[in-house]
């Protein structure tokens, strides 16, 4: 029984997932425009609410700011809707923060870098001009975050880096910023663990909107 209450679960999850994506879609077929900048990732993206938080970045810079976070997303996620969802407005920037999720399924560092590479290479060919902000997987408190162990996190880090440096990226990592003296998440700036509160997001945006065009 319990079996099957989690495979009805994971259904519905799984046709919210698409629901947002094909949402995204519509959103940049219809609505959105050409050169703006765009957040890519999971929950943590999708929880970012980019009009407060970057709302008045907009005002002074005149660019337009989407999310395009999905919750539950992983590096493959990623690059499997990066044409429909980003690609095809053809963004100024990019800010893409992934990967956490796929160490909670126990994907290994060198998998969620493949993906990651396939990502950036993508990028660099359908949109060359845009400027592409890689983040550093964000630390987490252990035992509070699933699977995902800090160690595992460092070494999916320390691939993004010299993957941007390869394909000409910005990289960003805010550990420093967001840890405590143990290397876990600090408590002001989560609600659970891993995703982050509006301290959280206060830190982080403080530091990203410095690299935004």
């Amino acid at each position: 029984m319990m079996f099957c209450k989690n495979k009805l679960r994971r259904a519905h999850y799984d046709k919210y997932k698409c629901r947002l994506r094909d949402g995204f879609t519509y959103h940049c077929k219809t609505r959105a425009k050409e050169g703006q900048v765009v957040f890519f990732g999971d929950s943590i993206t999708e929880m970012l609410n980019v009009s407060d938080w970057y709302g008045e970045y907009s005002v002074k810079s005149g660019y337009e700011v989407y999310n395009r976070g999905i919750g539950g997303d992983s590096s493959l996620g990623l690059y499997r809707r990066a044409k429909e969802n980003v690609l095809c407005i053809k963004p100024k920037a990019v800010v893409i923060l992934i990967g956490t999720n796929d160490l909670h399924f126990e994907f290994t560092p060198d998998f969620i870098a493949m993906n990651i590479e396939n990502l950036l290479k993508l990028f660099k060919e359908e949109c060359s001009d845009c400027r592409v902000i890689l983040e550093a997987v964000y630390p987490v408190i252990e035992g509070r975050a699933g699977k995902r162990k800090n160690k595992d996190i460092l070494e999916v880090n320390r691939r993004y880096a010299a993957l941007a440096e390869k394909y000409g990226a910005t990289y960003i990592d805010l550990t420093d910023k967001l840890a405590d003296e143990k290397g876990n998440l600090r408590e002001d700036c989560t609600f659970d663990g891993l995703h982050l509160s509006a301290k959280g997001y206060e830190v982080t945006t403080r530091e990203i909107v410095k690299l935004l065009p």
